[in-house]
């Protein structure tokens, strides 16, 4: 009898250590990939000119995780400005950020689908 009332009390605490882990692991999710894909939104329809040269110094505080992805966009953007032609390397680099930015938004659907 005392044994099934512990295996009852140590199951509830368990189903509710499960809980939280699946409701914490979705907001990490949010907050990690929805700024990722928040940092891309806004690279794809910032303006660009020519002369810009801190076209992607927006939203780097100087913390690791920020210039990360100002670095990455930045090899990014230096690459298609190598490979494509000059009328065309600007729309396919924010193409490729919005396609970024859009696998990000799933990734953070996918996270919350199965609650």
């Amino acid at each position: 009898m005392v044994c099934k009332w512990l295996a009852c009390i140590y199951g509830e605490a368990r189903k509710e250590r499960i809980l939280i882990i699946d409701i914490l692991g979705p907001i990490i999710f949010t907050l990690i990939f929805g700024y990722v894909a928040l940092f891309c939104f806004v690279v794809t329809f910032k303006r660009y000119n020519e002369d810009d040269v801190d076209h992607l110094e927006i939203l780097s505080l100087d913390m690791e995780i920020f210039a990360l992805l100002s670095f990455v966009f930045s090899i990014l953007l230096k690459v298609c400005r190598n490979l494509l032609p000059k009328y065309l390397y600007m729309y396919v680099f924010k193409l490729l950020t919005f396609m970024i930015g859009l696998l990000m938004l799933f990734i953070i659907y996918l996270a919350w689908a199965p609650l």
